[in-house]
């Protein structure tokens, strides 16, 4: 009887101590990111994450780049972290000869994207975070490589945030150059 009583006990504080919502974040933030060819301007890849939703009102991009450069034959990183979660955005490889891979995130081919019968105008308050930067390169040049997407338009309608990293693999091979363009919607 005692046994009884103790797994019945046992059960019943087990089921009414466990409640699966106490651990369990469902809000999240989204992020979108789009790799472009420094050369020719063209979308190469896309993804999109989600990250935790932080409850504080973001104003600008909160990215931050760590750069290890290659020394000694050996190759480098540079990694971009959003400062509000710690995720990681991005990490790819450097080295000299500029045969570098990109790690993070998963990417996927541009014919993965839904894409718009009209491309969005090039919305001219704009506030783009140039991470590293400034550059040279105008954003409205980048613009054209992702203005035809859906989801560029979904996370524009959202008030997302803006960014933008030149990706150097090797800075003596500028073929293999890309532009990491970041979309947040916090």
């Amino acid at each position: 009887m005692k046994k009884v009583f103790l797994s019945l006990f046992v059960s019943t504080a087990l089921l009414m101590g466990c409640d699966a919502t106490d651990d369990v974040n469902t809000e999240v933030g989204t992020v979108a990111m789009y790799i472009i060819d420094y050369t020719s301007n063209e979308l190469q890849f896309g993804s999109t994450l989600n990250v935790a939703k932080v409850s504080s009102q973001v104003t600008t991009l909160p990215v931050s780049a760590s750069l290890t450069q290659p020394t000694n034959d050996l190759n480098g990183a540079v990694s971009l972290v959003l400062n509000t979660t710690g995720d990681q955005l991005f990490d790819g490889e450097l080295s000299e000869e500029g045969t570098s891979r990109i790690f993070a995130p998963v990417l996927l081919p541009p014919g993965d994207f839904f894409r718009l019968d009209n491309t969005i105008p090039f919305p001219t308050q704009l506030d783009v975070l140039d991470i590293e930067g400034p550059y040279n390169t105008s954003f409205e040049t980048n613009w054209q490589a992702i203005d035809d997407l859906s989801l560029t338009q979904i996370f524009l309608d959202q008030g997302a945030l803006f960014g933008r990293y030149l990706y150097q693999p090797s800075p003596n091979v500028s073929e293999q150059w890309k532009w990491v363009i970041i979309l947040y919607v916090p």
